[in-house]
């Protein structure tokens, strides 16, 4: 029995089940090529309900027994094998990004940010460069900001990049002006440890720099923090009322 083939990795994402043919019993599992019936008996059921032949139940029974026993540590191999390779297709997306310790210097590069230099053509391509605070997310960084750069230190991986260890270090001034930290709105909520942390998406920025912050970072922010919590407890109260309508 061989396992369903792929023609690469990202099919085993994108499989896709038309629901109008589930039926409980002969639906195909993606991972086996078995449907749940065939796993059990190891036959498809008889949907015309016709009389079997009369055979030696004793010896039928114990050969049956061992196929289906064969069957099912095929099964567990085959499910196994698909779990390996989503993982590895995951490993590999993620291993691309790149990885900064605490401490280390990083460029971050220009987007969105207009400094006081006179020209775009003379402005810099990259500020800093910057150390690493900490890892604030698995694709987010927060950076030690110079008071001459007040806009808010968390940043997308995308947006930095090595500093050699020779690196000179620019000064950098951002005219405030034209730049504004600002959040714009509150995607999601979280409790971790006893804490919230919100979604924050950044007004003036793009998605892909999207930050999870704690409440206490959000003071400048009460109304929209007080408007998501609002929402967000009605859309709980409504869900919880759908389900005890059922």
């Amino acid at each position: 029995m061989n396992i369903n083939s792929f023609s690469d990795d990202s099919d085993l994402l994108d499989l896709d089940v038309d629901q109008d043919d589930q039926l409980e019993e002969q639906t195909e599992v993606f991972v086996t090529g078995f449907t749940p019936f065939f796993a059990n008996y190891r036959r498809e059921p008889d949907m015309q309900r016709m009389e079997l032949p009369a055979k030696n139940l004793t010896n039928e029974a114990i050969e049956k027994a061992n196929l289906l026993r064969k069957l099912h540590e095929q099964l567990v191999l085959d499910i196994d094998f698909v779990a390996k390779r989503v993982k590895e297709y995951y490993d590999k997306r993620h291993q691309e990004a790149p990885q900064f310790k605490e401490g280390e210097k990083v460029f971050l590069l220009q987007q969105n940010i207009k400094t006081k230099r006179p020209s775009d053509k003379l402005d810099f391509k990259k500020l800093g460069p910057f150390e690493i605070l900490q890892k604030t997310e698995p694709v987010n960084y927060k950076l030690r900001l110079p008071d001459t750069v007040p806009i808010h230190p968390n940043f997308h991986v995308s947006l930095l990049e090595k500093a050699p260890g020779n690196a000179q270090q620019y000064k950098t001034e951002v005219d405030n002006e034209e730049q504004e930290y600002e959040v714009e709105t509150i995607l999601e909520k979280q409790r971790i440890s006893n804490k919230h942390y919100y979604l924050v998406k950044w007004k003036g920025y793009d998605t892909s720099e999207n930050t999870w912050e704690p409440e206490e970072n959000l003071k400048n922010a009460r109304k929209k923090v007080e408007h998501y919590d609002q929402k967000d407890q009605a859309r709980k109260g409504q869900a919880k009322e759908d389900h005890q309508n059922r």
